[in-house]
């Protein structure tokens, strides 16, 4: 989003030339984006790719990856797996978590109470946050609601549409360490991919 960019660009201000000039933030859609250059590493990072909710969104968004990475490049996908809270309790539905925290920016208390819904034909998880904010007496003063859908993947199923799109999966991982294998209490999935026609393979990783 455009605050974000702006949070970004105003951090980025106080950084040295050396790390300046290697970022460049632009706001595009993530389905189809032409940025006129190739790279050799496109990492799709946050479970971004979860909020494309259709298969025709998700091919979109990888066209546009496979038309900016290099012969030799590498792509990798972070994704919520379905063990991820709460992609394993909506399967039960409008199951409640309540956390309570104190806010960073003022004395109130936060209430958090998660509710969502889980669509097995689409595979689309709805989930409503309500954040319920507390003065220091404990008197609720108001409660502010944010509504999102996820598309969780089995691992098999987005091989194949990464495949049908000219890709192929190198690895799969568990979480953020190479050592963590992939499976299924893994609440993260790290998928990590090249392009089909490349028959050159990269050492590290093969390692």
């Amino acid at each position: 989003s455009l605050p974000m960019l702006a949070q970004l660009d105003k951090k980025l201000s106080k950084q040295p030339p050396s790390v300046k000039n290697r970022v460049h933030a632009l706001e595009r859609d993530m389905r189809k984006f032409d940025l006129g250059r190739k790279f050799s590493y496109i990492y799709v990072p946050f479970s971004t790719f979860n909020y494309l909710l259709t298969i025709e969104e998700q091919k979109d968004c990888l066209h546009s990856i496979k038309n900016h990475l290099s012969s030799d490049g590498v792509l990798v996908l972070d994704l919520l797996s379905f063990s991820y809270q709460p992609f394993g309790l909506v399967y039960r539905n409008d199951i409640k978590v309540v956390k309570r925290k104190k806010s960073p920016f003022s004395d109130e208390m936060i209430e958090l109470t998660t509710r969502a819904e889980f669509d097995s034909p689409t595979q689309i998880v709805k989930e409503w946050r309500y954040f319920t904010f507390y003065d220091k007496e404990g008197e609720e003063r108001r409660t502010e609601v944010v509504e999102w859908e996820n598309r969780f993947f089995f691992i098999g199923e987005l091989e194949c549409i990464l495949e049908s799109v000219g890709f192929e999966v190198i690895r799969k991982y568990g979480g953020y360490s190479l050592q963590k294998p992939l499976t299924h209490t893994s609440e993260f999935a790290v998928i990590t991919a090249r392009l089909k026609s490349n028959p050159k393979r990269n050492a590290h990783l093969d390692t």
